[in-house]
């Protein structure tokens, strides 16, 4: 079997494997996969998320209350198969950065 078809058939079995995650219980992973996004794609973005939100969390103690420039930095930081909209509730969803998601879903109207 050639590299080809065998990247042909990972992917199927791939699309076979998502359909049984239970996507309730694993929102995120479930994303992650639908997306294609790689595990660097994803190390980078919770790397990010990290950053920000303690730079929103020192703005907040510092009575700061307009986090736009960092969801513009958010934005600008995403794969660009992703859709911020639905990152932002899947990661809710999924209880990640919690805090900052509900900070950047204002800003997403």
């Amino acid at each position: 079997m050639g590299l080809h078809k065998k990247l042909e058939l990972l992917e199927y079995h791939l699309e076979l494997m998502l359909t049984i995650i239970d996507q309730e219980k694993n929102p995120f992973e479930s994303y992650i996969i639908r997306k294609k996004l790689s595990k660097q794609e994803v190390d980078k973005l919770m790397s990010t998320c990290e950053q920000l939100d303690e730079i929103m969390t020192k703005q907040k103690e510092e009575g700061l209350m307009w986090f736009e420039s960092l969801f513009q930095e958010f934005k600008n930081q995403l794969p660009s198969s992703c859709d911020i909209r639905e990152l932002i509730n899947t990661l809710l969803i999924s209880k990640i950065y919690i805090n900052l998601m509900k900070e950047f879903q204002k800003y997403c109207r």
